[in-house]
């Protein structure tokens, strides 16, 4: 499966940019700066699994580092939860097989 990225131009318009290739079909997607070298890095929820691909700086992104795995993803969020300046990821895991719940990972800024 593709992620198309498309790269703004600074004036509400955008132009086609790399293509991201996941191994299966992205069901969440999220955008921040989560290893603290001022880039934008993209998370990349897929059903049993979350991955940050970081940002090249350039609109392209390096290799993925699989963040953790579940039993089956739903909905991915991020902010600083603990208020330590540093950006921190939420997962909801699905209630199957009683199995649900929220997983908080917090950053390191690494």
């Amino acid at each position: 499966m593709n992620v198309q990225i498309l790269l703004g131009n600074g004036d509400w318009t955008f132009r086609t940019g790399p293509t991201l290739n996941v191994a299966t079909i992205p069901w969440g997607l999220a955008g921040g700066d989560f290893n603290g070298d001022g880039n934008v890095d993209l998370l990349v929820m897929e059903q049993t699994k979350l991955s940050l691909y970081p940002g090249a700086g350039d609109g392209s992104f390096l290799p993925p580092v699989n963040l953790v795995t579940g039993t089956f993803w739903m909905q991915v969020a991020f902010g600083d939860f603990n208020g330590d300046g540093k950006a921190d990821v939420v997962v909801l895991d699905s209630v199957v097989n009683g199995a649900g719940g929220v997983k908080v990972l917090l950053g390191n800024g690494e």
